[in-house]
């Protein structure tokens, strides 16, 4: 990759000439740019422009007056602008080749900064850096190659090795301390407008084909390690939590809702599995919380594993399967 090297030159310089097609004018008051004191957009500021949903980057080429001013921006070419040496993590050197983001918040100390930093909620694509910068955590100027890129997170991937593949992938290092709430994947969904009919939300939706041979198939798995030995006081492997809903009505409430479509019937199939990988759980159910649930279960006749009894005192008994046999828990009325 070339680079280009930013000895005697200041933010905001060209480093290639323009082409037809590049050039975007719009108000001052419709960009996002670094601070300054009088609020207003600077010749050489990187800058953000907001269309609808999505956002075009570039570098602007003159220093406005007032917000109504008409500001062109250039969103290609290289320039040389200020990168911090900086990633999500810290001081981090910038070389020829990394991607290069600028935040979109309107922060006076971070809003319109470029760098490594690349966390979805306030950082955008800018370009690619085409120079270095050391590790000091301070930043310099360094030659950048403006491009606008769309975070599109509708996207395809293939995998056509014989190895283990990820579609996406996201590494998250947690040192915050506290009583906060630590996410790795965080979905805020607003269901703001009616369905009708069968309508359904999904705060995730995960929908898997199998079309060869296949061991395991998970649509959602989890798993959940420690390390260091830490204390903790709850562990879950999946949680459910339905909070208050409301005065409306509501037909049913299922805190995990399993549905299975047995039209080929399997060697062995259950609508759950409990299977201890080691050690003894003491509980395979436990109910807690007041008051708890009325009844164990629902049932009536028609369900396979409630039968009506034919003899004895009980009125009915439940079907278990154990080691080969079967065996009967009666039920009194």
């Amino acid at each position: 990759m070339c680079e280009y090297d930013a000895t005697g030159k200041s933010a905001g310089d060209e480093a290639s000439s323009t082409y037809e097609g590049r050039h975007i004018s719009v108000l001052e008051s419709e960009l996002r740019h670094p601070y300054h004191s009088d609020g207003l957009v600077d010749k050489g500021d990187p800058v953000i422009h907001t269309v609808g949903t999505g956002h075009i980057v570039g570098v602007a080429f003159k220093s406005a007056a007032v917000a109504t001013d008409k500001i062109a921006f250039d969103t290609e070419g290289i320039w040389y602008l200020t990168v911090l040496d900086k990633n999500d993590d810290g001081n981090s050197a910038v070389a020829a080749g990394d991607e290069i983001f600028i935040n979109t918040t309107t922060d006076q100390t971070l809003g319109g900064t470029l760098s490594k930093r690349r966390d979805f909620e306030t950082q955008i694509p800018f370009g690619y850096a085409l120079g270095a910068v050391s590790n000091s955590g301070s930043g310099a100027v360094c030659a950048v190659k403006v491009h606008n890129s769309l975070y599109n997170w509708d996207f395809y991937h293939s995998n056509a090795t014989a190895t283990a593949d990820d579609g996406m992938s996201l590494t998250i290092t947690d040192t915050g301390t506290g009583t906060g709430m630590g996410r790795g994947l965080y979905v805020n969904y607003i269901q703001n407008g009616a369905k009708t009919g069968a309508g359904e939300v999904d705060g995730i939706a995960v929908d898997m084909l199998l079309e060869k041979a296949c061991h395991y198939a998970y649509p959602l798995s989890t798993y959940i390690a420690t390390s260091g030995n830490p204390d903790i006081v709850y562990i879950a492997g999946l949680t459910s939590y339905i909070d208050d809903i409301g005065t409306g009505t509501v037909s049913t409430v299922y805190g995990i809702d399993n549905q299975l479509n047995m039209v080929h019937a399997p060697t062995q199939s259950a609508f759950m599995r409990c299977r201890a990988q080691g050690g003894t759980p003491n509980i395979v159910f436990l109910l807690a919380g007041s008051p708890c649930a009325t009844y164990l279960f629902q049932g009536d006749n028609q369900y396979p594993f409630v039968k009506a009894a034919t003899s004895g005192s009980s009125a009915a008994y439940l079907k278990c399967y154990f080691d080969g046999a079967e065996y009967h828990i009666p039920l009194y009325a």
